[in-house]
């Protein structure tokens, strides 16, 4: 995969993760908790010009081990994003 398909995917799956967080955040302190830690992440990637790393996010625990976990949907774009922010390629 080239950098710049990674770029534009990692700022896809950004806006996904932000927007399904955003939609759980009123009944969840996890995505709440989750959406302000990861706030500046969401900035850096938006103003990305080239693809790197983000780095380890750390956030694991809340999507599994909160009720995070049960949305599917969640998980899923978590894993995703987390990936690219550090550089595993699945």
């Amino acid at each position: 995969m080239t950098d710049s398909h990674k770029l534009l995917r990692f700022k896809r799956e950004a806006e996904i993760l932000r927007k399904l967080l955003l939609q759980e955040s009123p009944n969840s302190r996890s995505a709440s908790e989750a959406l302000d830690q990861l706030d500046s992440v969401f900035i850096d990637v938006r103003e990305m010009e080239q693809y790197r790393t983000t780095g380890r996010l750390r956030l694991d625990h809340l999507f599994i081990e909160s009720d995070l976990g049960n949305n599917k949907e969640l998980m899923e774009s978590y894993s995703r994003f987390a990936n690219l922010a550090e550089g595993i390629e699945l």
